[in-house]
């Protein structure tokens, strides 16, 4: 994140003026990115569905992996972020 748009949306959120969410929509659609499921995403949703342990990520958690894999934003980023969205989902 290191383009100065991107870091006025990213103190925006931090500060609860628009949330999480609508941050990193905008970042995605700013830089071109969107999620798509690797082999590897198919092969742990057949694992987590055969361990009976399904997770379902929604649309804000695959464009955190798609930004991340872009490097877009650093894992710390990733982690940092995905955090703040699941408090203010929980909200």
């Amino acid at each position: 994140m290191s383009d100065p748009d991107s870091a006025v949306l990213a103190e925006a959120a931090r500060h609860g003026k628009i949330t999480v969410a609508a941050f990193v929509r905008n970042l995605a659609r700013t830089h071109g990115v969107t999620y798509q499921a690797t082999a590897l995403d198919t092969l742990a949703a057949a694992i987590s569905r055969l361990a009976n342990a399904e997770v379902h990520p929604d649309e804000i958690e695959d464009l955190l992996i798609a930004l991340s894999r872009a490097a877009i934003i650093t894992e710390q980023q990733r982690f940092d972020l995905h955090a703040a969205y699941l408090r203010q989902k929980g909200e």
